[in-house]
């Protein structure tokens, strides 16, 4: 079984590219990293202002720089 190694871990903060042709991002938490999906590694992640969770491949997140 091969080995993968996520960017993010549950829990980080981090900036998500809109989806379904949304222009923007916004912010989201990493709620549980997910099996890839072919070479991509896939996120489940949630936004504040959500009630429901999403599944997004690693690319369309940024870690969120958070001021000291």
């Amino acid at each position: 079984m091969a080995e993968y190694t996520y960017l993010y871990a549950v829990g980080d903060a981090v900036m998500c590219e809109m989806i379904h042709g949304a222009k923007g991002s916004a912010s989201c938490s990493i709620m549980k990293l997910m099996p890839p999906l072919g070479t991509q590694l896939q996120y489940r992640i949630k936004f504040d202002d959500e009630k429901f969770e999403r599944v997004v491949v690693e690319g369309q997140l940024t870690k969120l720089e958070v001021a000291a």
